[in-house]
């Protein structure tokens, strides 16, 4: 699986925001396998604004006390 940068999705999410192509065309244009992840990207960018664009870490640490 591939790990994408923040300013690479930046500039994916850019290029469609700015009518360059719909979610299959801006995939081929930046080599992504699957146009469905930039339409993920798009949405979460919409919804969350710049701070979808940080990968989140999964894992909570919790105190013994907890």
């Amino acid at each position: 699986m591939v790990k994408y940068d923040k300013q690479f999705k930046k500039q994916v999410i850019e290029a469609y925001l700015k009518g360059e192509g719909g979610y299959n065309a801006i995939a081929r244009k930046f080599h992504i396998p699957n146009h469905s992840q930039v339409e993920k990207w798009v949405k979460m960018y919409k919804e969350l604004g710049e701070q979808a664009l940080t990968r989140k870490n999964g894992h909570t640490p919790y105190t013994i006390q907890f």
